[in-house]
Protein backbone atom coordinates (compact mmCIF):
# COMPACT_ATOMS: atom_id res chain seq x y z
CA UNK A 1 0.00 0.00 0.00
CA UNK A 2 1.36 3.38 -0.99
CA UNK A 3 0.01 6.86 -0.28
CA UNK A 4 -0.71 7.32 -4.00
CA UNK A 5 -2.77 4.14 -4.07
CA UNK A 6 -4.68 5.17 -0.94
CA UNK A 7 -5.56 8.54 -2.48
CA UNK A 8 -6.63 6.86 -5.74
CA UNK A 9 -8.97 4.53 -3.81
CA UNK A 10 -10.34 7.36 -1.67
CA UNK A 11 -14.07 6.77 -1.96
CA UNK A 12 -16.72 8.88 -0.27
CA UNK A 13 -18.25 6.63 2.42
CA UNK A 14 -15.03 5.71 4.24
CA UNK A 15 -12.09 7.47 2.60
CA UNK A 16 -8.85 5.62 3.35
CA UNK A 17 -10.71 2.76 5.11
CA UNK A 18 -8.57 1.51 8.00
CA UNK A 19 -10.61 -0.87 10.15
CA UNK A 20 -13.78 -2.92 10.54
CA UNK A 21 -15.27 -3.94 13.88
CA UNK A 22 -18.50 -5.47 15.17
CA UNK A 23 -20.53 -3.90 17.97
CA UNK A 24 -23.95 -3.52 19.51
CA UNK A 25 -25.59 -5.87 22.00
CA UNK A 26 -25.86 -8.67 19.43
CA UNK A 27 -22.53 -7.87 17.67
CA UNK A 28 -24.37 -7.41 14.35
CA UNK A 29 -23.52 -3.73 13.86
CA UNK A 30 -20.49 -3.37 11.58
CA UNK A 31 -18.50 -0.15 12.00
CA UNK A 32 -16.07 1.08 9.32
CA UNK A 33 -13.11 3.17 10.46
CA UNK A 34 -11.33 5.46 8.03
CA UNK A 35 -8.32 7.74 8.24
CA UNK A 36 -9.91 10.65 6.39
CA UNK A 37 -13.55 10.22 7.35
CA UNK A 38 -15.59 12.64 9.42
CA UNK A 39 -18.20 10.07 10.47
CA UNK A 40 -18.22 6.37 11.36
CA UNK A 41 -20.32 4.55 8.76
CA UNK A 42 -22.08 1.39 9.93
CA UNK A 43 -24.54 -1.21 8.75
CA UNK A 44 -26.33 -4.29 10.12
CA UNK A 45 -24.91 -7.70 9.35
CA UNK A 46 -27.03 -10.87 9.15
CA UNK A 47 -24.20 -12.67 10.99
CA UNK A 48 -22.80 -11.63 14.37
CA UNK A 49 -19.11 -10.92 14.82
CA UNK A 50 -17.00 -12.50 17.54
CA UNK A 51 -16.46 -10.70 20.85
CA UNK A 52 -13.04 -9.17 21.42
CA UNK A 53 -10.64 -11.65 23.02
CA UNK A 54 -9.86 -9.37 25.95
CA UNK A 55 -13.57 -9.13 26.88
CA UNK A 56 -13.26 -12.65 28.37
CA UNK A 57 -9.87 -12.27 30.06
CA UNK A 58 -9.61 -14.42 33.12
CA UNK A 59 -12.76 -16.43 32.33
CA UNK A 60 -12.66 -20.06 31.38
CA UNK A 61 -14.69 -21.07 28.30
Amino acid sequence: MTPDLAVACGGSIAPWMASVTFGGEDLKNVYIGSLRGTTIPWFRSPVAGLPMVHWNEGKMP
